[in-house]
């Protein structure tokens, strides 16, 4: 396992390197063909040939970068609501989707480069053997369905670690909680308390403790509470006390 991880943070290592160069490119020819338009009166015609073919590349690289911590854009309203388990079986399928698509990426892109290959075309301006720019699509691909798996097998792998957090913090919290209770302390400090103990048990900074406590209190609907509290305590009243 730490072979593999050893592989795969190289890998990740050249893919940034790439990713870095690849901009550096985009930025110098974009901004070098504005100014030698400007200044020079004359214009760089390769640029945008090549610009959108290091494009193509930034956007698969990014997105393998992405896939590796688990980032591509998606809609998790129904894998938050789920258990440890049934979101390992909602990421095992979708781990599987997106190989295959991948997969199918690397195919056709791939077929797309022999054939570039066999007919020896070449780019309009530059003149260059079409097959390197359309190799950026299997190559951007393959790194994709490396990644894609990477974080699959480093989600089984702390999942089991999770669990066991999660039910020792969850421990902690409760028994923590009836302790305070029991010896007398307010409720609503037992609550307090209780919840610093999991916080400093699970390893998280406890400058969230104030920051939850903010965002948690200021809520404008909160107003609705001591003003309906209020109202009753008017209505409980006599109008009339001497009737």
């Amino acid at each position: 396992m730490k072979t593999y991880k050893k592989i795969m943070n190289g890998v990740a290592m050249v893919e940034k390197l790439i990713l870095v160069l690849a901009t550096i490119l985009i930025v110098v020819l974009t901004v070098g063909n504005v100014l030698s338009r400007k200044l020079l009166h004359q214009s760089w015609s390769f640029t945008e040939e090549l610009v959108v073919a290091v494009f193509v590349l930034i956007t698969l690289m990014a997105a393998a970068l992405a896939a590796r911590d688990g980032e591509l854009v998606n809609l998790s309203l129904i894998p938050d609501r789920l258990s440890v388990k049934g979101q390992k079986v909602l990421l095992t399928i979708n781990t599987v989707l997106s190989v295959a698509f991948t997969a199918v990426l690397f195919k056709y892109g791939l077929d797309k480069v022999i054939t570039q290959l066999e007919n020896g075309k070449r780019t309009f301006v530059l003149n260059w053997p079409e097959w390197i720019f359309w190799s950026f699509v299997p190559i951007g691909a393959a790194c994709m369905v490396l990644h894609i798996i990477e974080y699959f097998v480093d989600y089984c792998a702390k999942s089991k670690k999770i669990r066991r957090n999660r039910k020792m913090i969850s421990a902690v919290l409760f028994v923590s909680f009836f302790v305070f209770l029991i010896l007398g302390i307010p409720i609503g400090i037992c609550l307090g308390l209780s919840s610093i103990c999991a916080i400093l048990y699970s390893g998280t900074s406890l400058t969230i403790v104030a920051t939850n406590m903010y965002s948690g209190i200021s809520k404008f609907l909160l107003l609705a509470i001591p003003f309906f509290v209020l109202s009753g305590n008017i209505m409980q009243k006599p109008v009339f006390p001497n009737v």
